[in-house]
């Protein structure tokens, strides 16, 4: 059945809306609104008032959280919808949703929407495995950020020539040592004699290179409890 050129079957495809019922899918009808977008068009606005939960009939959406053009962060694809967190807590968007290719989108207005969790108990459910879908994929990506924020500190403590640890971590860990270990802790600091000269004689390569040899022998002849640093220079 088609009204107001929308085809009721086709809302029927709406994850949202799969079960509910004729009746209410055509008061939905009545009061929605169809938006054609090209790409790059701004659906959803960041922290813009009057929230809306959007369908997308056709096409793609993308979900960019610094603005209009920076880069994707998720995508809502035909079938899905989005704005669902707005018309639930009444809170203003948090990211920008723009299409990513020409869409087709249906709107509803915050009343609509909550009329409709009064008269379908099927698309309450439906609201809610989307809600939780959204949880854990945002648990996911706290995770992975997490773990990228960790790997980036770990290396962060490193010499990118000799492979050892470098001065950050000597500044930041000694300390620690220092007050873990106290008396029983032995630090011995080392220099390369004439380094200046072999540097200007054969060059800023053959400087790495010995560097390298140089930190490779001393990490050697450590003990499983030793630890080696490059304090910086030679």
């Amino acid at each position: 059945m088609n009204t107001n050129g929308i085809d009721l079957a086709q809302l029927r495809q709406l994850e949202l809306l799969q079960n509910v019922d004729p009746q209410t899918l055509r008061r939905i009808v009545d009061s929605a609104t169809i938006r054609q977008l090209e790409p790059d068009d701004v659906l959803i606005e960041r922290d813009a008032e009057s929230p809306h939960l959007h369908f997308v009939l056709r096409g793609s959406l993308a979900i960019r959280l610094e603005s209009p053009s920076s880069d994707d962060v998720a995508f809502v694809n035909a079938g899905e919808s989005v704005g669902e967190l707005s018309v639930l807590d009444g809170t203003p968007p948090s990211a920008w949703v723009v299409a990513k290719e020409s869409a087709t989108t249906l709107t509803i207005d915050e009343a609509t929407a909550w009329s409709l969790t009064r008269a379908s108990h099927d698309f309450c459910l439906g609201l809610l495995r989307k809600l939780a879908e959204r949880l854990r994929a945002n648990n996911k990506t706290v995770i992975a950020a997490s773990r990228r924020h960790r790997i980036a500190e770990e290396a962060a403590m490193f010499d990118s020539l000799t492979g050892v640890r470098n001065r950050r971590w000597i500044e930041e860990r000694l300390p620690v040592l220092l007050q873990e270990t106290g008396p029983h802790l032995a630090l011995a600091i080392l220099d390369v004699d004439h380094f200046k000269k072999f540097n200007d004689t054969f060059g800023h390569q053959a400087g790495d290179d010995v560097l390298s040899a140089v930190a490779k022998a001393v990490d050697d002849q450590l003990r499983p409890t030793d630890t080696i640093a490059r304090y910086g220079g030679e």
